[in-house]
């Protein structure tokens, strides 16, 4: 009943799913039973057919005649087609390599066409570059600049370089070296393309003696050129001088050349003029002290503040010379007049010159160099209000040459030059900030616990003293040195914006001192013993008047 003999004509018959469908309706022994069966009933079907067809079976190797024969007839035909089949086999597999190997010769020849170009493109860019140099010496000389600029010493730090007139022809001979001078560096520009390239070629090793000589002329006649043209202030000189620097990627030269040739004596005029006076300094010197003497700091006599004053003065007076406000003035006008034609040309749109930083490379940098050489006190902090003087004559001085910054791109450029950052590097703000901690903490705790007091009751009696500043508000005269404590911190004399975050820890640490001093005094008159509230002796000996105002 269970089992389906037409299961086993399909083509997709599989044995083990059928013995795991069948096996949930019978039991295996009955499964196998039944296939047995099933065996032996197809076996003797065969046989019957057998008997029944049994001549046609016999006869059938009867008809099978010549079949050798036959073999041997097919096996000519296939061995031919067999042999075509594997030339055609090793043809197509010679076809690749042979291939490759093409394509390996043809890259091999572009290779060696390039570095053939490669050759004589080098070898012409040089023969023009020195044919364009023999042009170039055969043009008539112009007077050095030097020559010039040594037949003049005026002092005068307004005065630009001295410089011979010139008459227009020698302007337009300088316009046309210039121009030729432009056009070698851009022929010098890709013959250095070119060695970059090559520069493992034999070709291009033999030629770099000529690539190094011509490269040393050239950079030989163009600083001329420009060294000419910035004494003489020609425009189209230095425009197409400066384009040539930028062509060899030589920008750091001209900004050596710069400084060297036009900021260099301008910045020793400027000192040379103030060498002479001081009565401008030591004005500016007395105005530094004046904070000192106007505002009364200690408490301890009537005589403090006049010998602070007169101390501070005398210091002052002495270090008049190293002000560098009337320096800055006099380099100030000299840059407006004499340089302010260079940042034009730089910072023109079309100019294609941004590479050049002479505000920072060339002018900040010998400003820079000549005050650390001739006013290296001026950077001493040991004298704290002629440091702030000179420290923001010296802001003001940067924002006068970022001034000349004609974008946010160019200001962010000169502020991040190693020139800008070395120069703010020169003034040591730590050290000003620790004098004037000093200062100021001192003043404090001078007046909570005085030295010159000979005993704690002495002490209390004058820390507790009224105040005798009109005008204060304040009740007892630690309150008042506090607060004109607190001032001084913020005071323009004093504070420096950019360690802000110094003199507001420093106010609050006099807060909490003074907060402290008030709390032991306390502490002291409750326990009526100073013992154990350090400081706190001035809380016996006030009175009840005085402690409620201390406390208050």
């Amino acid at each position: 009943m269970w089992l389906d003999k037409s299961a086993f004509l399909d083509p997709s018959f599989d044995p083990d799913a059928y013995i795991a469908t069948v096996r949930r309706i019978a039991p295996l022994e009955s499964v196998r039973a039944e296939l047995r069966e099933h065996l032996a009933a197809l076996k003797s079907e065969l046989v019957e057919l057998i008997n029944r067809d049994y001549n046609d079976f016999v006869n059938l190797s009867t008809k099978l005649v010549d079949v050798d024969g036959a073999v041997l007839r097919m096996r000519v035909p296939l061995t031919e087609l067999r042999a075509q089949l594997l030339a055609v086999r090793g043809s197509v597999a010679v076809a690749p390599a042979a291939l490759e190997d093409g394509l390996r010769r043809r890259a091999e020849a572009a290779t060696a066409r390039q570095i053939l170009e490669l050759l004589l493109d080098t070898s012409n860019v040089l023969s023009k570059v020195e044919k364009l140099l023999l042009e170039l010496h055969a043009m008539p000389d112009a007077p050095p600049p030097s020559a010039s600029a040594s037949t003049s010493a005026q002092p005068s730090a307004s005065a630009s370089p001295a410089k011979r007139p010139a008459s227009d022809a020698e302007r337009e001979l300088e316009e046309a070296r210039s121009r030729l001078l432009e056009r070698i560096a851009s022929e010098m520009n890709r013959l250095n393309f070119y060695v970059a390239k090559g520069k493992d070629l034999p070709f291009v090793r033999s030629v770099e003696g000529r690539i190094r000589q011509a490269s040393s002329t050239l950079a030989s006649h163009l600083r001329r050129c420009l060294e000419r043209g910035l004494h003489q202030r020609w425009r189209r000189v230095v425009y197409h001088c400066l384009r040539a620097f930028a062509s060899l990627d030589a920008a750091a030269d001209a900004e050596e050349l710069f400084r060297r040739a036009v900021i260099a004596p301008l910045v020793a005029q400027a000192l040379a003029a103030g060498a002479g006076g001081k009565g401008g300094a030591a004005a500016a010197a007395a105005a530094a002290g004046q904070y000192q003497e106007n505002t009364p700091l200690s408490p301890k006599s009537p005589s403090s503040p006049t010998s602070s004053s007169s101390s501070s003065s005398s210091s002052a007076a002495t270090a008049s010379g190293d002000l560098l406000q009337e320096v800055y003035e006099r380099i100030r006008q000299a840059v407006s007049e004499v340089c302010g034609f260079v940042l034009d040309i730089v910072a023109a749109a079309d100019a294609g010159l941004h590479v050049f930083q002479f505000l920072a490379a060339s002018v900040l940098k010998e400003v820079s160099l000549a005050l650390h050489r001739s006013h290296a006190a001026a950077f001493s902090p040991g004298r704290p209000a002629q440091f702030l003087l000179n420290y923001k004559a010296s802001l003001d001085f940067l924002a006068f040459l970022e001034g000349f910054c004609t974008s946010r791109e160019a200001l962010a450029s000169f502020r991040s030059h190693p020139c800008y950052t070395d120069f703010l590097k020169g003034w040591n703000l730590a050290v000003y900030y620790a004098s004037r901690f000093r200062e100021i903490a001192g003043l404090l705790d001078d007046a909570l616990v005085p030295p010159a007091a000979s005993s704690a009751a002495a002490a209390a009696r004058v820390a507790v003293q009224r105040a005798v500043a009109p005008g204060v508000g304040l009740a007892l005269q630690a309150s008042v040195v506090l607060w004109e404590a607190l001032q001084r911190c913020w005071h323009p004399a004093v504070f420096i914006p950019c360690i802000a975050d110094k003199f507001l820890r420093l106010t609050l640490q006099l807060l909490a001192r003074f907060s402290k001093w008030v709390t032991a005094g306390v502490a002291a008159r409750r326990a009526g013993t100073a013992a154990d509230s350090p400081g706190g002796e001035w809380g016996l000996a006030a009175t009840p008047e005085d402690l409620a105002l201390g406390v208050a």
